[in-house]
């Protein structure tokens, strides 16, 4: 399963959108996601005007933004999930458009909103600068991203745990978005930058599995990173432990704001 991989970054080729669309709402449902996107509603709300959600998905945000008397417009790559947020929001603006070459004119936003978006980008510091493009000098960007070789796992061969995550983490395109958006950020020449560590904690193995567990799995089977017997033995151990109530994982996001400068 490599649904946080290659293919989310390209939802429109896939035979049937649908899968997608469903995993963003279940991802968006969990305490720990919705505790993470109030987090950077919190820091989008310090300035005043409209703004942009990248990446926007189904349209949670944006929606949860617009109850707090936010207004914004968001924008996704994908017209199947634009269709979806459309279908489910009438009444909030969304658009097609891409991280790198969003649909606004110079200096026309307030804030800047990206989740779980500059994981997927090769290269993040073309994505900063655009949104540094479309910002008005004091203009707020808010981002928010694991490094997923933060994930830890209650597990009995921690070794090969960390051999899984590095390979999965390394096989995306910005695995380590989360803790390397603060340096991007400083080098685009922004400023007031601050890094919130929110802990994402799981104890339901069948939640975690397609967040991270099994593009895992699957990211070694496909490269030979451990042998199926291997994968196998770490897969049964953690169904044991979720079966007799002791699995526990973690997944570090970092929410990282900072102000265009003047």
């Amino acid at each position: 399963m490599t649904i946080l991989g290659e293919q989310f970054s390209a939802v429109d080729d896939a035979a049937a959108p649908d899968p997608f669309v469903s995993y963003l709402e279940q991802v968006a449902a969990l305490p720990a996601m919705a505790q993470a996107r109030h987090r950077t509603y919190d820091l989008a709300a310090e300035v005043d005007g409209p703004g942009a959600d990248i990446g926007c998905g189904t349209g949670t945000a944006l929606a949860e933004l617009a109850a707090r008397g936010i207004s914004g417009t968001g924008v996704d790559r994908s017209t199947a999930m634009v269709d979806a947020a459309r279908l489910r929001h009438p009444d909030l603006p969304f658009a097609t458009g891409d991280a790198l070459e969003l649909p606004f004119s110079d200096g026309s936003l307030s804030w800047y909103r990206a989740e779980r978006v500059y994981l997927h980008l090769a290269d993040p510091a073309a994505a900063i600068a655009e949104a540094r493009r479309v910002l008005v000098p004091g203009g707020r960007i808010v981002l928010a991203d694991p490094d997923f070789d933060s994930v830890v796992l209650t597990c009995g061969d921690p070794s090969l745990t960390r051999t899984l995550i590095a390979g999965f983490t390394d096989s995306l395109a910005n695995g380590h978005a989360g803790t390397r958006t603060m340096a991007d950020l400083a080098a685009a020449g922004f400023r007031d930058i601050r890094v919130d560590a929110v802990p994402l904690t799981f104890t339901s193995l069948p939640v975690a599995e397609p967040l991270w567990l099994l593009p895992a799995l699957a990211h070694a089977a496909a490269t030979g990173l451990a042998t199926a017997e291997q994968t196998a033995r770490w897969h049964a151990d953690l169904r044991d432990r979720a079966d007799r109530g002791a699995f526990l994982g973690a997944v570090t996001l970092f929410v990282t704001s900072a102000r265009r400068p003047g």
